[in-house]
C-alpha cells in the first residue's frame, strides 16, 4: 500500500520506474513501501540495476530509518539489505538465502572454486547447521560428486579407529536422505559404518536394502547363524544370496 492505495510492483519495469517510486516512497517516508519484502524482490530481479537500486535504499537507511522502523522493522531492513548487497557483490538475482546457497554450491563447485563463498553465505546469514547440511548434502548427491559428499560429511576418529558423521544432522535421517538420491553402493556403506551402534546401522541397512553391508559385517563377526537366516530376507536368485552361501561354504 502506498499513500494509502494497492498498487502492483509489477508495475515497475524499467529503472526510471523503479527509482520514481523509491523517490517517492523517500521522499514522504513511506515505511509500509520501503519495508515491504515485494520491494527487496523487485530489486533482487533486476541484476542490471540492482547496484543503483541498492544504493538509493542504503541512503534512505543512513538519513532516515531510524525514524520510520521498530526495534524488528530494523532488523528487517538490515537483512534484505545485507542479502542485497550479497546479490550485487555476486550478480544474482534469488528470491531468498536458501535458493542463493542452492544455486551457488552448484556453481561453485561445478567450476571447482571451493567453499568459500557458500560458507560465507552460512556465516553472514546465520543459516541452520541442519538445514545447511541437508542443502549441502542434497546438492552433492544431485551433482553425484560422492567422493566430495564423503570428505565433505565423514571424519576419522582417530581414538577409537572409525569414520563418523561430521554433520549436526542425526545419523539415520542424514543416511537416510543420501539414499533418496540413489548412490552408489560403497557411499551408502560409509556413511553406515558411521553409525557407531552396530545393531542401529543393521537395522537401517536393512531398511534401505543394503544386503552386501549386513553381508559383510555377518561374516566378519563369523556369525553363520546370522547369515543364513538373513536369507529369509532376500529374494531368490539376488546377487547376495551367492555371497552368504559362499560364506557359508568356507
Amino acid at each position: 500500500m502506498f499513500l494509502g492505495e494497492h498498487f502492483l510492483l509489477n508495475m515497475y519495469r524499467t529503472l526510471e520506474d523503479k527509482l520514481l517510486l523509491l523517490d517517492s516512497a523517500l521522499d514522504i517516508g513511506d515505511g509500509n513501501v520501503i519495508l515491504t519484502k515485494d520491494i527487496y524482490y523487485l530489486l533482487s530481479k533486476d541484476i542490471t540495476n540492482q547496484e543503483v537500486l541498492y544504493k538509493k535504499l542504503e541512503q534512505f537507511n543512513v538519513h532516515h530509518a531510524q525514524n520510520l522502523y521498530s526495534v524488528e522493522d530494523k532488523m528487517e531492513v538490515e537483512e534484505n539489505m545485507s542479502f542485497i548487497e550479497f546479490q550485487v557483490k555476486n550478480r544474482s538475482n534469488y528470491n531468498s538465502v536458501i535458493d542463493q546457497l542452492i544455486d551457488l554450491s552448484k556453481t561453485e563447485w561445478q567450476k571447482g572454486n571451493g567453499d568459500e563463498i557458500t560458507s560465507q553465505l552460512r556465516r553472514q546469514f546465520k543459516l541452520d547447521d541442519i538445514q545447511y547440511d541437508w542443502i549441502i548434502m542434497s546438492v552433492l548427491c544431485k551433482l553425484k560428486y560422492w567422493d566430495k559428499l564423503l570428505t565433505t560429511f565423514t571424519k576419522t576418529v582417530w581414538v577409537i579407529k572409525k569414520r563418523a558423521l561430521k554433520s549436526t544432522m542425526k545419523p539415520p535421517l542424514f543416511i537416510v536422505g543420501v539414499g533418496r538420491h540413489n548412490p552408489p553402493k560403497h557411499v551408502m556403506e560409509q556413511f553406515l559404518l558411521c553409525m557407531g551402534d552396530a545393531s542401529k546401522s543393521l537395522y537401517l541397512a536393512e531398511k534401505l536394502k543394503m544386503h552386501s553391508y549386513i553381508i559383510n559385517y555377518y561374516i566378519e563377526q563369523k556369525d553363520k547363524t546370522s547369515l543364513l537366516k538373513y536369507t529369509e530376507k532376500i529374494e531368490p536368485g539376488d546377487e547376495a544370496m551367492v555371497a552368504i552361501h559362499s560364506a557359508l561354504n568356507n
